[in-house]
C-alpha cells in the first residue's frame, strides 16, 4: 500500500491539562478527529472519497531527538462497492462484507435486518497521488500538534513508501495556489534547505530537482543554488528495507519560502514529488525534508 509518513521536528511546550503521562498515541486520536472534520480521511461516516486512511501517529517530544511527533497514513483509501452502513443502530460488530450481487437477491426486510447498504463504487485512481494529500497531511498534523501545546517547528520531513504518481490532474494546484502567498504586506521571508533521499538515484538528480523547481516556483518561492547539507538535515528515516541515496556529500538545495507556514512548506514538496516521481517512473520511495536555515 502506498503510504506516507510526516515527521515533524523542532520543539513542544505542552499544555498540562492535554499531555498526561500517556499521552504518546493520542496524536493518532486528535489527528484523526482533525483529518475527519476536513473530510480528508476515510471513516465510518465518511467513506469515501478522500485522501487517505490514517495509520499511525504519536507524540515523541519528550524522547531523545529534535522530533516533536510523526503520522502515517495510507493512500490507497478504495473502500470497495459496499461496506456495512454504520447508521444502523441495530449492530455494534463488523459483520462480512455483502459483494453487491449478494446485496441486490435481498429484498426490502432482508436487507433491512442484515444491516446491508451498498455503496457506489467510488470513480477515482486505486490510491491518491501523494502531491495532492502532502500539503493537507501537513497542515492536519501541525494543527493536531498545536493541539498538546506552543510549538516551534525546524523542520518537516514527508516521506512516501510505494508512492507513484496517479492520473489525477497536477497543474493546477502548482500554478494556482500559490496567489494565496501573494500578500501586500512585507513580511520577513524563511530560508531554508531542502534535501532529497530516494531509492533511485544518480549524480545529476539533486540538479534536476533544482531545475524542476525554479521552472514552477512562481515569484513567491526562490529557488536558490546547489549546497551541502549538515548531516542533520539528510532527508530518509532510517529504515533497513530502504537503501537511500542522497548524493556524495550530502546534497540541498537553498530555498527561501513567503512564510514559514505548513502551507508553504507543503507546498515546495509536493511540487517536488510530483516533478521527480514524473522523471523517475521506476522511483517507489521518497523522502524531502525541509529544513529552516538560522539567520
Amino acid at each position: 500500500m502506498p503510504t506516507l509518513i510526516v515527521e515533524v521536528f523542532g520543539g513542544m511546550f505542552p499544555y498540562a491539562d492535554r499531555v498526561g503521562p500517556y499521552a504518546e498515541g493520542e496524536l493518532w486520536g486528535i489527528f484523526m478527529d482533525r483529518s475527519e472534520l476536513m473530510g480528508w480521511t476515510t471513516s465510518f461516516s465518511n467513506p469515501g472519497p478522500v485522501l487517505w486512511r490514517i495509520e499511525e501517529g504519536e507524540l515523541t517530544f519528550d524522547t531523545d531527538g529534535s522530533q516533536i511527533g510523526f503520522v502515517q497514513v495510507g493512500l490507497d483509501t478504495d473502500i470497495g462497492a459496499s461496506e456495512l452502513d454504520p447508521s444502523n443502530p441495530a449492530h455494534t460488530s463488523y459483520e462480512p462484507v455483502l459483494t453487491e450481487a449478494e446485496v441486490a437477491e435481498l429484498d426490502e426486510f432482508e436487507l433491512a435486518n442484515a444491516g446491508w447498504a451498498p455503496y457506489p463504487e467510488p470513480d477515482r485512481p486505486p490510491h491518491t497521488d501523494p502531491s495532492v494529500a502532502i500539503p493537507p497531511m501537513l497542515q492536519c498534523v501541525d494543527d493536531s500538534l498545536r493541539w498538546f501545546g506552543e510549538i516551534e517547528v525546524s523542520a518537516f520531513q514527508v516521506t512516501g513508501i510505494g508512492v507513484s504518481r496517479t492520473t489525477m490532474p497536477h497543474a493546477f494546484p502548482f500554478v494556482s495556489v500559490p496567489y494565496w502567498f501573494n500578500t501586500t504586506t512585507t513580511r520577513p521571508r524563511a530560508r531554508a534547505q531542502v534535501t532529497v533521499a530516494a531509492d533511485v538515484w544518480n549524480a545529476n538528480m539533486a540538479a534536476d530537482i533544482a531545475a524542476n523547481l525554479r521552472r514552477a516556483h512562481g515569484r513567491w518561492f526562490e529557488i536558490g543554488p546547489l549546497t551541502t547539507a549538515p548531516p542533520e538535515y539528510a532527508a530518509g528515516p532510517d529504515m533497513r528495507s530502504i537503501e537511500w541515496g542522497r548524493g556524495e556529500p550530502s546534497q540541498a538545495i537553498a530555498v527561501s519560502l513567503p512564510e514559514w507556514t505548513p502551507s508553504a512548506i507543503g507546498w515546495i514538496i509536493a511540487k517536488l514529488f510530483d516533478a521527480t516521481l514524473s522523471h523517475n517512473p521506476d522511483m517507489r520511495n521518497l523522502s524531502v525534508r525541509v529544513t529552516r536555515s538560522e539567520g
